[in-house]
This record gives structure tokens, sequence and C-alpha cells, in this order.
């Protein structure tokens, strides 16, 4: 279960902010800051309510660091708000995953957001769903850490 999670989330694509299309940078910049995890889904089960508390993702600039208890992943990322469901794409940039690119969708109301991905290598998620879905997928739920 949580080597699901962890490779999922040894991410990141690459992004230059600046270089962004307007409702990109948008997007970059409600991303921003600190989003602990509040509940989620791997392909096979729900993530624990005490599992979920532990996941912690800190967007800065066009960097993801994962945080998950001892383990702390690296990506970079890239956003296309154009896309139904919004797409993300992530690409590592350190660990045994370095280099690989994970396709995902977001959605952001406010403070609350959700992240699902696919594993390397499969297609891109079409909704908010993870569990008992075809391949290997993580869905994260999360809301903005108050200051």
């Amino acid at each position: 279960m949580q080597k699901v999670f962890l490779s999922v989330f040894a991410l990141a694509p690459t992004a230059a902010v600046a270089a962004l299309q307007p409702a990109a940078k948008q997007d970059v910049g409600a991303l921003q800051g600190a989003w602990r995890g509040v509940g989620g889904e791997y392909s096979r089960e729900r993530i624990a309510p005490q599992e979920a508390d532990m996941i912690r993702l800190v967007f800065k600039d066009e960097t993801l660091t994962m945080d998950i208890g001892k383990e702390v992943l690296k990506s970079t990322y890239k956003l296309d708000p154009s896309k139904k469901p919004k797409a993300i794409d992530l690409t590592s940039v350190d660990g045994k995953t370095k280099g690989r690119t994970y396709l995902g969708i977001y959605e952001r109301h406010g403070d609350s957001l959700k992240i699902c991905f696919s594993e390397f290598e499969q297609k891109r998620p079409a909704e908010f769903a993870a569990e008992g879905k075809p391949g290997i997928r993580t869905l994260f739920l999360l809301e903005r850490e108050k200051k």
C-alpha cells in the first residue's frame, strides 16, 4: 500500500512558470504553499485517516515536495487547466524514479485540493477515483495548511 503511494509520488515534470499560459500561471499561483492530506484512495483500498494525516504536499514555484513521514519525494510539475478535468504531469527529480513522468488530474476549490495519479507509463485518470479502477492509481484529498 505505501509502496504504491511512494512510487507514484517520486515524480516530477518540468515547467518554466514564466512560459506558462495565463490560466496555468493562475493555477500555479493558487497551488503554492502547503497542503495536508485528509483522505484518499489507493488502487485497491481507501487511505486510513491516520495515514492520510501523514501526507503533506508543498508546491513552491514549479517544484512539488511530498513529505510522507520519513520519505521526502521531489518532482517538478506541469499544469494544463484547459483539459477537462485539469491535467497535471509530474516528473521525478530524485531517487530511483528520477526522470519518470506520471500523469494525473487535479481540482481545487478554495482551500480543498484533489489530485489523482496513474502509475508510471499508465493512462491519465479520467475521474477522481482510484479504488477498484484499472491499473495503479492514487487519489489524494487535501486541505490547505493554515498559517
